[in-house]
């Protein structure tokens, strides 16, 4: 089987990419169009990318997202110097962009690995798969997307297909994955682990493959280019932070980091990776299964006659490679205690492509079946499970009267919108919301006045590092805003729905009444109460005239 791609072949991976695009297009519509925020990251993105427009990119030093790097947060600042709003219709639709572009890389890399027809099968129903997933884990702009388009870039600048159909890496591209594949921590520092997976595996897999080449010199130059190249957005992101007096407060927010995520127990990690394959979420995984099943039943009523043309070789390397980084994946997401769904998002990427590499040696040992009876088996085991998802997809995003995408009222943040606009808060001042409604900055189109867009007294940051504290007073001191609420109350959406993720407990003082007389000190006072649910309400500071934070 030849895998160098022909002009058709082309032609047709383009009007396949376009059916990805067109499949995002419809089946995240009712996310895109959606001008709320679906999930509470995405504020604090927005609101990090705003303040990072305004202060300088120093990641966790001029904003800090918890588990999130700057590379959420670059690229919405960078769509903002363009004169794009910030905005969530905006949002959404990037978060469909990044989600459509990595299926189409994915695509690419399958049909590399696995011929075009069953290459275009498998991208194709992955994104299928992934795009029906309605959870408003799917169809937010999460932390996982960026690492998810890194991890698959890293691969296609390293994987190349050979003129005997074969696989072979390039070592310029793969020097260019180690660099690509450091990146992903800086997305989301779940993914390092994952990241870790694929360097290992792309430097193993290299270095093998120019051992046999009887090039010993060059096999280590090689390994040692990635080992360098991954090491440069480490040194410029150290760099960054010496340079502003930061390390110790990036030393702290990873030790608050390793304490949310909780240490992991082994009994309880297996027992998670194994709820991952039988999840209702994880149906990529029994689509990959099937495809496998129905290609090596197909292949098994071949003749067994290896095909002296090719190498078996660089398809067991890129098998074990992608089971590798599955394994690698799993126990990421299975690790932290506090568990969401869209952390299965790392799982598509080393699924479909452990599926491609299986194809792939099927069809190195096997000449009998052709690429597209392949392809067909590939494409019917994966249309057999989005017939199964449709059905309640299409009740949940497009039909008339279907549920909104947010699960929750938006009435308390646009209530203190108002509220806001009314004492005169005008568009580009700073300022200050205590508690986690990040999307108060979004709408009044304001500046979060201190680096933390989700500032909380219960989060584990807050409640056990005073540094946290300290650097809050000091980015107050130096941003001085002119108003500070209160979203403390119960009213709040996410401050209720806080209490099913971990971050809610109802023996703390959850409002800000500890923090008042440190705010009478600094010179603000009473101005206005929001009126919420159950008699609850919001409180709004604004500073007395002449005054600054001190």
């Amino acid at each position: 089987m030849d895998k160098t791609p022909s002009t058709r072949d082309t032609r047709r991976f383009i009007a396949a990419a376009v059916a990805i695009l067109a499949v995002f297009a419809v089946f995240r519509w009712h996310s895109i169009t959606f001008s709320e925020e679906i999930m509470v990251d995405e504020s604090m993105f927005l609101a990090d990318a705003m303040r990072a427009n305004q202060f300088g990119y120093t990641p966790w030093y001029r904003y800090d997202s918890v588990t999130s790097g700057p590379l959420n947060t670059l690229p919405l600042s960078v769509l903002l110097l363009l004169g794009i709003p910030a905005n969530f219709v905006m949002l959404h639709a990037f978060a469909a962009f990044v989600q459509a572009a990595s299926f189409i890389v994915l695509m690419l890399l399958c049909v590399r690995l696995a011929g075009f027809w069953p290459g275009v099968a498998l991208g194709v129903g992955s994104a299928l798969v992934f795009a029906l997933q309605q959870s408003p884990d799917f169809t937010h702009y999460s932390s996982n997307l960026v690492p998810f388009f890194i991890l698959v870039s890293g691969w296609l600048v390293a994987l190349r297909g050979d003129s005997r159909g074969g696989l072979r890496l390039s070592i310029a591209g793969s020097v260019a994955a180690g660099f690509i594949f450091a990146l992903a921590p800086l997305a989301k520092t779940q993914a390092s682990l994952p990241a870790f997976a694929c360097w290992v595996g792309l430097a193993l897999w290299l270095f093998v493959q120019l051992w046999s080449d009887k090039s010993i010199s060059r096999a280590f130059a090689a390994v040692g280019g990635m080992a360098l190249a991954s090491a440069v957005p480490f040194l410029i992101t150290g760099l960054a932070l010496w340079k502003a007096g930061a390390i110790p407060y990036f030393l702290n927010s990873i030790e608050a980091l390793r304490a949310y995520a909780g240490a992991p127990d082994p009994l309880r990690v297996a027992k998670d990776i194994v709820f991952l394959a039988i999840n209702s979420e994880s149906r990529l995984v029994v689509a990959a299964v099937v495809a496998a099943a129905i290609g090596s039943f197909l292949v098994a009523r071949t003749s067994a006659r290896m095909d002296a043309e090719h190498r078996l070789g660089p398809s067991l390397a890129a098998l074990a490679t992608m089971l590798f980084w599955l394994l690698a994946a799993a126990v990421a997401i299975a690790m932290p205690v506090n568990y969401t769904i869209s952390y299965e998002i790392f799982l598509y990427a080393p699924v479909t492509l452990a599926c491609a590499a299986w194809v792939g040696c099927l069809q190195q040992t096997r000449r009998s079946v052709s690429d597209v009876a392949l392809g067909v088996a590939v494409a019917s085991s994966f249309l057999a499970v989005v017939a199964a998802m449709l059905g309640p997809t299409l009740k949940r995003s497009l039909l008339p009267g279907a549920p909104s995408p947010a699960a929750l009222s938006m009435d308390a943040e646009q209530r203190t919108v108002v509220a806001l606009k009314e004492l005169g808060l005008a568009e580009g001042e700073t300022l200050f919301i205590w508690g986690w409604a990040p999307s108060v900055y979004v709408h009044t189109q304001t500046i979060p006045a201190t680096r933390f867009s989700w500032a909380q007294p219960c989060t584990t940051r807050f409640h056990g590092y005073p540094v946290f504290r300290e650097a809050m007073m000091a980015d107050l001191k130096e941003s001085n805003p002119r108003f500070i609420v209160d979203t403390m109350q119960s009213g709040y959406g996410m401050n209720t729905v806080g209490a099913h993720i971990g971050y809610y407990s109802p023996d703390r003082d959850l409002t800000a009444q500890s923090f008042y007389p440190v705010l009478a000190a600094a010179g603000y006072e009473w101005a206005g109460d929001v009126p919420l649910e159950n008699g609850t309400k919001g409180i709004i500071f604004q500073k007395k005239s002449g005054e600054a934070v001190r």
